[in-house]
């Protein structure tokens, strides 16, 4: 069992391919932060302003969780995904807390995604000047099972975060 209250963890897993993944696991402390603006706080209130299912997932997939994308759709069509204006300045806090926290704690992947992009050419839309990259994945009473997508060759990081801490069952 990991327990990131714990310690940090870094683990290396061998894929069936024979191939390697790491994966970093931190706590991050809802005290990051000042009083007003804090990372875990920023993340709960974008969350709150997204509202119904999603822009990136398929009807029938079995769960009631949704899954909404920001920024970049594609770097080859420059494409951007519509978000509403209240959750855009949401995004934009809860994205540039996130860098600051990278900043402090993951310097090497924070760096490695924003090479990504600088080697793709793109450029962040408003509200993600500040993140990490050029795209942010939001998940809301989502869990997807474990897996990993053999075709996608992006560095991710993901943020679990309980709404009421303490509180989660599962």
């Amino acid at each position: 069992m990991v327990d990131p209250t714990l310690s940090d963890y870094h683990l290396v897993v061998t894929l069936p391919s024979k191939a390697t993944t790491e994966l970093h696991i931190h706590l991050v402390s809802p005290y990051d932060g000042d009083d007003k603006c804090n990372l875990l706080k920023s993340v709960v209130d974008l969350g709150r302003s997204l509202t119904g299912p999603g822009n990136c997932r398929g009807k029938d997939v079995g769960d009631l969780g949704s899954m909404h994308a920001i920024g970049l759709k594609s770097a080859s069509s420059k494409g951007v995904y519509v978000t509403k204006e209240n959750t855009s300045a949401k995004v934009e806090v809860a994205s540039s807390l996130m860098t600051e926290w990278m900043q402090d704690n993951m310097q090497d992947v924070l760096a490695r995604i924003r090479k990504k992009d600088s080697d793709m050419v793109v450029e962040p839309t408003p509200s993600l000047q500040k993140a990490p990259g050029s795209r942010m994945m939001y998940s809301v009473n989502l869990a997807n099972s474990p897996h990993y997508d053999n075709g996608d060759t992006a560095e991710s990081v993901t943020l679990w975060v309980e709404e009421k801490p303490g509180l989660s069952s599962k």
